[in-house]
């Protein structure tokens, strides 16, 4: 008998949020309500496997949802088109921003759109109960699920249940905190291509030229990616041909996206985005928001972290 999870993912409150005078920060699409995976043992992988590690888990959501899936998990309407609204993200959470921070994934968020039905908070968790019904042995209340990753062999999670304190690294509140500026921890795909950010034109002048117009245009277009998950414009955008956060790694470190070759791939870029008043995370950017890629991080006034992260 399939046993369907009784537990409501925690509602996180934010230390702007405890002023009454403090002025509430915009928030785009995603929200902070998270539901979190732990990983516990089995494959140690770096960032860089975020996406393979993300349509592992949303494939074993699929392959325990309610059938047909709603379009909240996969993706897609029934005539297999794109959703017209915003769904679930799977993200993959790297261990960065600390002394000791190596980029190993730590774990996995279920992030839901903000807006989300309680219907659509019933799937998900149909579906997650469902997992865990085909995983547990005699009560255990979170038992361990297995995410396969072909070659890579198979991650080992668990679900954090709200009683618990995570490492800072698992927490909503380490990526959803209000701030102005925002520094990307796995790389953005662009949702078009920018033109050359790194010429080869033997000429220097043109070459400086070419790759001016190309950031330009990546500016643009991270611009635009702000707008379409309901994010404020940025006052200045930075892309970075290296990273911010000690435990990231480079643009070019990670596989193309999307993985398949007869798809048109994407190119990826480090950014930093700067807003006039605090913006609320989560920040998805970018045409792999949805599968681990554009994941930002909050780095002003931040308070460091210890090795737990």
């Amino acid at each position: 008998k399939r046993q369907v999870l009784t537990y409501s993912p925690d509602r996180y409150r934010h230390a702007a949020a405890a002023s009454k005078t403090a002025l509430s920060p915009s928030r785009g699409v995603f929200g902070s309500e998270w539901i979190v995976l732990r990983r516990v043992k089995g494959a140690n992988l770096p960032s860089v496997g975020a996406v393979d590690v993300a349509r592992a888990v949303r494939g074993a959501l699929l392959c325990h949802a309610d059938q047909p899936a709603g379009p909240i998990i996969a993706g897609h309407g029934p005539d297999g088109g794109p959703a017209e609204v915003p769904h679930l993200a799977v993200v993959p959470l790297p261990f960065v921003g600390s002394r000791y921070a190596d980029g190993r994934i730590l774990g996995v968020a279920i992030v839901l759109p903000r807006a989300s039905s309680d219907a659509d908070r019933r799937v998900v968790l149909r579906a997650i109960g469902h997992w865990e019904a085909t995983a547990r042995r005699d009560s255990e209340e979170t038992p361990e699920l297995t995410v396969t990753l072909g070659a890579a062999g198979a991650l080992i999670v668990e679900r954090i249940v709200g009683t618990e304190t995570p490492a800072q690294g698992l927490r909503s509140s380490t990526w959803c905190r209000p701030s102005r500026s925002w520094v990307s921890v796995t790389p953005v795909a662009l949702d078009r291509n920018p033109g050359k950010l790194r010429s080869k034109d033997p000429d220097p002048h043109q070459r400086a030229v070419t790759e001016a117009k190309a950031a330009g245009e990546a500016k643009a277009i991270l611009v635009d990616a702000c707008r379409r998950t309901g994010l404020p414009d940025p006052v200045a955008v930075v892309i970075r041909p290296s990273v911010t956060l000690s435990g990231s790694t480079k643009a070019v470190g990670f596989p193309p996206f999307p993985p398949e070759a007869s798809r048109t791939r994407r190119v990826k870029v480090h950014a930093e985005l700067h807003f006039e008043t605090p913006v609320a995370g989560p920040i998805l950017l970018g045409a792999g928001r949805y599968q681990g890629l554009g994941l930002f991080r909050p780095v002003e006034e931040d308070h460091g972290e210890d090795s737990r992260s």
